[in-house]
């Protein structure tokens, strides 16, 4: 199989604004409810099956709720891609997604289908309107820091 290396277009200036979104919504974001400020918490984690049309399971340690996402995203969350599985091929409609490799390696298909092989330090960006799917074809997790911001 032949891959090429993650292309410098993904690797754009919305990766900052992706970046100063998630610390001003989680500034603001954390408001008092009927037990007090919650500074301090776990992640509420999902497990989710053929995400998107994938094989296998992918878990979702979400972050920020999305309420407290505020409307500015749906979904911030520590991604771990278990092994031999995959995010299927899927479209952004009305929103674009940033993610960042932790660690694991893994095949990312992009909007042309060019098939690249990303790693640790990798820097993925969906643009509205673009396709994109991910595979873990490894014995270990692939594990990513993923946003999904709304369009706007």
């Amino acid at each position: 199989m032949d891959f090429t290396p993650v292309p410098e277009y993904l690797y754009t200036r919305s990766v900052q604004r992706c970046i100063a979104l998630i610390l001003k919504s989680y500034a603001i974001a954390i408001k008092p409810d009927k037990e007090g400020l919650k500074m301090i918490r776990k992640t509420i984690d999902e497990t989710v099956h053929n995400a998107r049309g994938g094989e296998g399971s992918v878990v979702f340690s979400h972050i920020l709720t999305k309420e407290e996402l505020m409307g500015h995203a749906n979904v911030y969350a520590k991604v771990t891609v278990n092994p031999h599985s995959s995010i299927g091929y899927h479209q952004h409609v009305g929103n674009t997604e940033p993610y960042y490799i932790l660690s694991g390696k893994g095949i990312f298909t992009d909007s042309d289908g060019t098939r690249s092989e990303v790693g640790p330090g990798d820097v993925c960006v969906i643009k509205v309107g673009e396709s994109h799917g991910l595979e873990n074809n490894t014995d270990e997790d692939l594990v990513m820091m993923a946003l999904i911001i709304n369009e706007g």
